[in-house]
C-alpha cells in the first residue's frame, strides 16, 4: 500500500491501463496475506502484478531505474496520444476548421480547453466471481414458487407487481433540442464576407502558431528584446567614449539595464544573435578579438541611425512570423 495526496481510486487503475495495457496484470484473489497483519483474507482482493520488459528486474528482483524511466516515458507518450486526438476533434470545430497532421503540432491551440477535456476512459478490471444473490421480489419468486404456500406465494407476486410498475413510471427521460449559437452582438451589423475574412485570417496565424518551430519561436522571442539591447548599447557607447568595450562589461550592462532582467547567460545568447543580424542591419555592429589573452571586444558605428536598425529588425521580426 502507499499513501497518496490526492484521492487514488479504482477508477485511477483502470484509466491506467487504457493509457497503459501490458504496464500491469490485474486479478481478483482470495486467501492473500494482508501486508500488515499478514492474515489471509477470505474476500475476493483486486491484486496487481508488474509486468517487466526483458531484462528489466533488476539482481533484488525489482525494476532498475532505467526500466522505471523507461516506463514513465512510454507512458507519458500513450498519455499524450490520447491529449492529441482531442485536440484533433477540438481543431476540427473551429470555424473555418483546421486540419494539421499530428506529426506536425508541437504546441496547442491557444483555444484548447486542456484543463476541460474529458477524463480518460477506463477499462474494465477483473470483478470478484457473481454469487447467486436475490434483490427482488420476484427473483425469489421465480427460485422457489414450487416450495411456496399459495399465501406466501400471492403476496411476493403482489410485491414484484408493485416494484416493476415504479420502475417504469421512473424511467421517462427528457430531450432537448439543439439550437444555433445566437452571434455576438458586439458582431452584429459586420458583414458575413468580412467575418469570414477575419475568421480565415485567425485560423492562418493559429495554424502557424501551433506548428511553427521551436528554434523559430525562440528566435521571435529574442528579436523582440533586440531594439531594446540596440539601444542599450548605444547609451553605454556614448556614456563611455570609448571605440571598443569589453565583451562581458556590454554583457553585464545590457543584463542590469534590460528591462526582463535576463541572467548573463540569456544575454549573451541575444548579444550572438544581434551579432549574427548584424550584417543585413549595416554592419553596425561587430566583435573583435585582440591582445595576448584574446580578449573578445565590441565596437560600433558611429554613425549608425538606431532608428533605421530597430526598423530594420522589426521587418526581420514580421519576416519569421509569416
Amino acid at each position: 500500500l502507499f499513501y497518496f495526496y490526492r484521492n487514488f481510486q479504482e477508477s485511477n487503475l483502470a484509466q491506467m491501463k487504457t493509457v497503459h495495457p501490458h504496464a500491469f496484470v490485474f486479478r481478483q484473489e482470495k486467501n492473500i496475506p494482508g501486508i500488515y497483519d499478514r492474515r489471509r483474507y477470505e474476500q475476493y482482493q483486486l491484486t496487481i502484478e508488474c509486468v517487466p520488459e526483458d531484462g528489466a528486474v533488476g539482481s533484488r528482483g525489482c525494476l532498475g531505474p532505467t526500466a522505471l524511466v523507461q516506463r514513465r516515458k512510454v507512458f507519458h507518450h500513450n498519455l499524450t496520444k490520447i491529449v492529441r486526438k482531442h485536440h484533433q476533434a477540438f481543431l476540427s470545430t473551429l470555424n473555418p476548421p483546421l486540419s494539421i497532421p499530428d506529426e506536425k503540432v508541437v504546441r496547442w491551440h491557444p483555444a484548447f480547453p486542456l484543463e476541460k477535456i474529458p477524463g480518460v476512459e477506463p477499462a474494465p478490471l477483473p470483478k470478484p466471481p457473481i454469487t447467486e444473490a436475490y434483490t427482488t421480489a420476484r427473483d425469489v419468486l421465480n427460485v422457489a414458487q414450487s416450495n411456496m404456500a399459495p399465501r406466501v406465494k400471492q403476496a411476493l407476486a403482489g410485491v414484484a407487481a408493485k416494484s416493476e410498475e415504479k420502475g417504469e413510471g421512473g424511467g421517462a427521460s427528457e430531450s432537448t433540442a439543439r439550437s444555433e449559437p445566437e452571434l455576438d452582438p458586439a458582431l452584429r451589423g459586420i458583414p458575413k464576407a468580412l467575418l469570414e475574412k477575419i475568421r480565415q485570417k485567425e485560423a492562418a496565424r493559429a495554424a502557424a502558431a501551433i506548428t511553427r518551430d521551436p528554434l523559430r519561436e525562440k528566435q521571435l522571442e529574442m528579436i523582440a528584446r533586440l531594439p531594446e539591447f540596440c539601444r542599450i548599447v548605444r547609451i553605454f557607447f556614448v556614456a563611455e567614449k570609448k571605440a571598443a568595450i569589453p565583451w562581458d562589461s556590454v554583457v553585464q550592462k545590457l543584463s542590469e539595464s534590460h528591462t526582463s532582467g535576463l541572467s548573463t547567460v540569456s544575454v549573451e545568447e541575444h548579444l550572438h544573435y544581434l551579432l549574427e543580424l548584424a550584417p543585413s542591419c549595416g554592419q553596425w555592429m561587430k566583435c573583435v578579438t585582440c591582445g595576448p589573452k584574446k580578449c573578445k571586444y565590441i565596437k560600433i558605428s558611429k554613425n549608425a541611425d538606431i532608428k533605421l536598425i530597430t526598423k530594420k529588425l522589426e521587418e526581420i521580426g514580421k519576416e519569421l512570423r509569416k
